[in-house]
């Protein structure tokens, strides 16, 4: 009667297999270097290939969110804090006379590709962020201007200078308490400071 109770062993699946391998290799690999029994991975443990929570997908979508909505947060007081473009100093007016397509753009003066990783409020804000028109945006990207700052801290609510890329002389200055907007050197100061350059 015993031997009528036996019933075929049922078939194991390919996950089950593959569990039962790696288990039988790390148990011959504990053995003959004398270690502890491996915890439990997803490849190797059923519980932990279920889905524990959010998914890649859905992070990186929450991600993106609060980066577009910081995004639009930190445009909208760049343009309340400056009407003009805060390289040349156009005005978006003065901007569109010079090409029909041309507008005014927010730019970051420190490469996204720096300050990835970094919650969306150190990446955007005003202290990095400035108005530039359409005409500069892309001469701040390729560094043919660049953005010299007199207080680290303060970068863009601050006092700065405009430089020629290739040259490094002060093409344009700004003074946040003197100036709303950003001036154009005059020939003597601009003589004088390139002298103090060494230039």
């Amino acid at each position: 009667m015993a031997f009528g109770m036996l019933t075929k062993p049922v078939p194991l699946t390919r996950e089950q297999r593959q569990a039962k391998r790696a288990a039988r290799k790390n148990a011959r690999v504990d053995a003959k270097f004398g270690r502890v029994k491996v915890r439990d991975n997803a490849s190797n443990c059923a519980e932990l290939a279920l889905s524990k929570g959010v998914t890649s997908d859905e992070q990186i979508a929450a991600e993106h969110t609060a980066e577009v909505k910081q995004i639009r947060l930190t445009r909208a007081k760049v343009f309340r804090r400056s009407q003009f473009c805060e390289c040349c100093g156009d005005s978006e007016q003065e901007t569109s006379q010079k090409s029909p397509k041309a507008a005014h753009e927010m730019h970051e003066t420190t490469p996204r590709s720096l300050t990835r990783g970094l919650p969306p409020a150190e990446r955007f804000n005003v202290r990095i962020c400035m108005r530039a028109c359409a005409i500069c945006h892309p001469l701040l990207q390729r560094r043919v201007l660049r953005i010299d700052f007199h207080n680290d801290e303060r970068r863009m609510t601050g006092d700065y200078d405009v430089i020629d890329g290739a040259t490094g002389h002060i093409i344009r200055h700004m003074r946040r308490g003197v100036d709303r907007r950003i001036a154009l050197l005059s020939t003597e100061k601009y003589r004088y400071i390139s002298e103090q350059r060494g230039a």
